[in-house]
């Protein structure tokens, strides 16, 4: 289990004692805790459950929305990011701080390497190279997607050498492998991501290095000085933007919202990238536009700071910012991101 679920696990075994922590001007009302709304003004429209499968789960019945676990709840409250919430409900349970030292984070090594000088600390396992000029991958990404050479050299896209495609994928007959990875701010290997061209039945296939510690991908390409950073749910989606001048990482693994346990996907590489995401003041969350995109979305502004993000969609009904460069709608998507819409509580409501 990792930290964030066993806060969340420890806060709701004593619900009520958060509620009243919390609320001390609120009261029982059979399973819940009542209070007037999420400040704690008097009333009974903001209701906490604490007992039962929805334990945790929170709802403002004037419509101004709730969350699913008493760790959100902490961070609503107090009005904290999420590693601030983390910290202080550790410390109200009398959880010891995690180690954050360098070497009980980062990575045993993946079991992959590269041949180019970064990322620094590879492994001596060469089993992807750079992208060659003539070969298939590079025509993919440079005219299938129309990513500018220059944007994969600046984002140290690879692909897999012939020794490392899968042998195992048995539905797989075609070795060309996009390799994509992600490396945190002193360039030690994270994750190794391989993505084949080949699809099987429409499908995309993906598999990562052994022992991968999640984080957002594309960290190292991003300039010193940037005081904003847009977040996408996709590699691609992210070289799109880059290939625009707009300063941009990846999640991991692309659009995942919480668990109806109250587990969140996300939790991991928010906590191993915290500390180089605090150090911007505006965060976009550049996600698709479908269901799971606008999901993933909202999961993550209490997580990353309400007052910093900012949600941008892709222009034009496309559904990804990749497809709307395919289209050649540059221009829209500097106005798509320019007009990012700010997640303050007034501004975000529909």
């Amino acid at each position: 289990m990792n930290d964030a679920a066993d806060i969340k696990r420890r806060l709701a075994n004593r619900a009520e004692e958060v509620a009243q922590l919390l609320y001390p001007n609120g009261k029982r009302q059979g399973r819940d805790w009542v209070v007037g709304n999420v400040s704690g003004d008097p009333g009974q429209t903001f209701k906490i459950c604490l007992e039962g499968d929805r334990v945790g789960v929170f709802c403002d019945f004037d419509g101004s929305g709730g969350g699913s676990n008493l760790l959100e709840l902490w961070m609503r409250r107090h009005n904290l990011n999420f590693a601030s919430a983390c910290r202080e409900a550790r410390q109200w349970l009398g959880i010891p701080q995690p180690l954050n030292s360098e070497s009980s984070k980062r990575l045993t090594q993946p079991q992959t390497a590269r041949t180019t000088s970064k990322p620094k600390g590879a492994p001596p396992k060469k089993d992807w190279k750079p992208l060659d000029p003539q070969g298939k991958v590079f025509a993919y990404l440079t005219q299938d997607r129309k990513i500018p050479a220059a944007t994969l050299e600046a984002y140290d896209v690879c692909e897999a050498t012939a020794d490392e495609w899968r042998k195992d994928k048995q539905s797989l007959t075609d070795p060309e492998t996009i390799v994509f990875i992600t490396v945190d701010p002193d360039k030690s290997i994270q994750m190794v991501k391989y993505l084949p061209l080949e699809r099987p039945e429409g499908k995309k296939v993906i598999w990562t290095s052994k022992g991968s510690q999640k984080g957002l991908w594309g960290k190292h390409a991003i300039p010193e000085g940037v005081d904003g950073i847009t977040i996408t749910e996709g590699e691609l989606d992210t070289l799109s933007l880059a290939s625009e001048g707009i300063p941009a990482v990846s999640v991991p693994f692309g659009a995942k919202s919480e668990t109806p346990d109250g587990r969140n996907p996300n939790d991991e590489w928010i906590q191993n990238d915290y500390e180089w995401l605090s150090g911007f003041k505006r965060i976009i969350l550049a996600f698709d536009a479908d269901e799971a995109g606008q999901s993933a979305s909202e999961g993550l502004i209490a997580r990353l700071g309400r007052e910093r993000c900012f949600i941008a969609t892709p222009p034009n009904n496309c559904k990804d910012w990749n497809e709307a460069l395919i289209k050649g709608l540059g221009h829209e998507i500097q106005l798509a991101w320019r007009n990012a819409v700010p997640c303050d509580p007034e501004e975000f409501r529909n």
